[in-house]
């Protein structure tokens, strides 16, 4: 379960997708926004935080690297833990390319639940930490089962 309601915003522009991952966030405990082209996503991403941003690789317009790259401009103002890429192909150029533009990490369609719920548990503890005390997650993960201790 995420310490706080963060929101997750999904982009893609296929309807099915969009219901399967978008209940499978709802059901991890994040409230979701949802986009359905590039452009639209960097306009929502302006105006809300988000802690993480799934985004489909391969989108009309503006493609989901494109995106990335202008939601990352942005977040010098706008915090975004984590943008994840969404892809169908298993080619390693997809992956480098959605690397390049800023994505943190990318999953494989279908999107597996457990993966995905890990990564926005991570995305949601990073969103709590100030921008000048970024840590990565394994860190936190760590520090926090010290003061359990």
């Amino acid at each position: 379960m995420c310490f706080h309601r963060a929101s997750v915003l999904l982009v893609d522009d296929d309807r099915a997708s969009v219901l399967v991952v978008k209940r499978m966030i709802e059901r991890a405990g994040f409230q979701c926004d949802v986009a359905d082209n590039g452009e639209d996503a960097v306009r929502a991403a302006t105006k809300k935080t988000y802690c993480a941003v799934i985004m489909d690789y391969i989108m009309p317009g503006m493609t989901g690297c494109d995106a990335a790259m202008r939601i990352k401009d942005l977040d010098k103002q706008h915090s975004v833990a984590e943008i994840v890429g969404m892809v169908s192909s298993e080619e390693t150029s997809i992956r480098e390319q959605c690397v390049e533009a800023g994505m943190t990490s990318v999953l494989r369609k279908p999107i597996d639940r457990s993966a995905l719920s890990t990564l926005l548990r991570n995305a949601s503890i990073k969103s709590l930490v100030p921008p000048e005390k970024k840590f990565n997650a394994s860190e936190l993960v760590q520090a926090k089962s010290i003061s359990q201790s």
